[in-house]
């Protein structure tokens, strides 16, 4: 989606769910060719440490002189930042980079809770904000999935922060679930508008 947005899109920035500092190595990569990419990939949370992130960011540094492009964190230090404020702050740092320059064309990369346009449990997201400052020109868009092996955290317990991957496999969605009534339209790749699927 990221390639097909700067190939045909003119879009110039990859915004991700992860630290600044960290994400500001992997930029310098993408512009310079300086560091290793996989050991670069490393240091980013663990749901980003795949082969599809490595090679994504060596795509971007392979076309840097014809579609220049940026990678840049907007994740906020959780350790002294409360679960309550984190997606506020979060958005704040979206909007500071986008607003900073008027080029600026950004695939924003991130947990569905984060980039919804609407509360999640009662909970506010960083979407409720992007969508207030930037109206439609923010477009939320959701992953969902059928059957097959993905990976995923297994949390024990709410604050667990040994959040190793493990690969899972689904074989059989309950008929319960929003996946299922997706999964009965196609079992191919494709996209659907929200609204649509309220109205359904």
């Amino acid at each position: 989606l990221f390639k097909a947005l700067v190939t045909s899109h003119s879009f110039n920035t990859l915004l991700l769910e992860d630290q600044v500092a960290v994400c500001a190595a992997i930029n310098r990569y993408i512009s310079t060719g300086q560091g290793d990419p996989r050991q670069l990939a490393k240091q980013l949370y663990a749901v980003w440490t795949v082969e599809e992130v490595v090679e994504l960011i060596t795509w971007m540094h392979q076309n840097s002189d014809r579609y220049p492009t940026q990678l840049i964190g907007f994740d906020v230090d959780q350790s002294v930042v409360p679960a309550s404020q984190r997606d506020q702050l979060m958005a704040h740092n979206i909007r500071a980079v986008t607003t900073g320059s008027p080029n600026t064309r950004a695939l924003v990369w991130a947990h569905n809770f984060h980039v919804s346009t609407l509360p999640v449990d009662s909970m506010p997201t960083m979407g409720q904000d992007l969508r207030q400052w930037f109206g439609s020109d923010y477009l939320a868009l959701a992953q969902f999935g059928g059957t097959g092996t993905f990976s995923a955290h297994h949390i024990k317990q709410r604050d667990d922060i040994f959040r190793n991957l493990s690969p899972t496999r689904i074989d059989h969605i309950p008929a319960s679930f929003l996946e299922y009534r997706l999964h009965q339209l196609s079992d191919q790749p494709y996209f659907a508008s929200s609204q649509a699927l309220a109205n359904d």
